[in-house]
């Protein structure tokens, strides 16, 4: 792989029916790294947030505001960044 490529990371979330995309630089720039217990050292990331309907009581699941410019429908942002 040349040095100038920008390795992608995919995820996909089945409650949101979701995929996001992220070079690797950005992975390390949202996410948090674990300081303590089983995964420290390792990162983690919430896409999601959940919010209370006022009237019903009803939670539903959303992605953040800041997360929103990594959703995809398809993978040409992968492809302009190859070229």
């Amino acid at each position: 792989m040349k040095s100038d490529q920008i390795t992608g990371l995919f995820f996909y979330s089945e409650r949101l029916d979701t995929t996001l995309l992220m070079s690797s630089e950005e992975f390390i720039r949202e996410s948090v790294q674990n300081k303590n217990g089983k995964n420290a050292g390792l990162r983690s990331i919430w896409f999601n947030g959940k919010r209370t309907d006022r009237k019903t009581g009803e939670k539903s699941e959303y992605i953040k505001e800041r997360y929103q410019q990594y959703v995809i429908q398809d993978f040409s942002r992968l492809a302009s960044s190859q070229t």
